[in-house]
């Protein structure tokens, strides 16, 4: 049989095994809702991750859109640069065409072609008539 001494040292390292089993459990516990609060953080942060994603696609999308919209001005002002310049270039062959200048006169100054100048000659030139 166990003489008091023994059956104290029994009671006072089964008190001390609960105390240790409920102190492990409080931190266990304390470590399950720290990884619960991460585990949510991390979802946070994934949510405004995919929010970051599709506002940059939804940039890229309109900075491509305004590119275009750029490009199809550029070449319409370009187009229209060409244009208003070779009207420049047409009336004032008219206009040398009518005071008698040659063919080769109004492909130098004018800069169009010799067919061009022929014609603009043989329509507008008024001494030839």
């Amino acid at each position: 049989m166990l003489e008091w001494p023994g059956i104290v040292f029994l009671i006072v390292l089964t008190a001390l095994s609960i105390m240790v089993f409920v102190v492990t459990q409080k931190q266990q516990k304390r470590v399950q809702q720290q990884l619960q609060q991460q585990r949510s953080e991390c979802e946070q942060l994934q949510s405004q991750f995919k929010l970051l994603v599709s506002g940059a696609q939804g940039m890229g999308e309109r900075i491509h859109s305004v590119e275009h919209a750029l490009s199809t001005s550029k070449k319409a002002a370009t187009q229209n640069n060409r244009a208003a310049s070779g009207d420049v270039s047409v009336r004032q062959a008219i206009e040398l065409a009518r005071k008698g200048a040659t063919v080769d006169e109004l492909v130098d100054i004018c800069g169009l072609s010799r067919g061009e100048a022929e014609l603009m000659s043989t329509i507008h030139n008024v001494e030839a008539r």
